[in-house]
């Protein structure tokens, strides 16, 4: 069996790029910093709005983004369905401590659910699991 990871297969050739959002400056500054040791590129927004401006701006230079579910301004499905709009095959990671309640707001399939609190292992799993369905699907060139 072989367990190399996906995120590390996907980027071969490149460093992958990370949106990261959440309202909570500690959860983005831990998130960031585990993601970063990892080699991960990562820029963070503290809210759906500011997140959807940067993606709008700059979309092409991202490979996934994970972002909480409630936030002031634009919550978590509302920036997902945004950013689907744009790209349909966008990797999408949505975080919440009620997930099944997340997951009921959101119409979007695809966007992979990540219940908080988690560990940085949780977190590194479901981002292979994200870029995985997505090699699967059609590589994003």
């Amino acid at each position: 069996m072989n367990t190399q990871c996906y995120s590390k297969i996907y980027s071969q050739n490149k460093q992958i790029s990370i949106l990261f959002v959440d309202d909570d400056d500690s959860c983005c500054d831990v998130a960031a910093m585990a993601l970063k040791s990892e080699g991960y590129n990562v820029v963070t927004a503290a809210d759906g709005q500011e997140a959807l401006d940067i993606f709008q701006a700059n979309g092409q230079d991202f490979d996934l983004i994970i972002t909480d579910f409630q936030m002031p301004k634009m919550d978590g499905v509302q920036l997902l369905e945004a950013i689907h709009a744009i790209d349909p095959r966008f990797p999408m990671i949505l975080c919440s401590g009620q997930i099944a309640l997340a997951q009921e707001s959101l119409s979007l399939t695809g966007v992979i659910p990540l219940k908080k609190p988690y560990s940085a292992q949780s977190l590194y799993k479901t981002i292979d699991e994200a870029l995985h369905s997505l090699t699967l699907a059609s590589p994003k060139n």
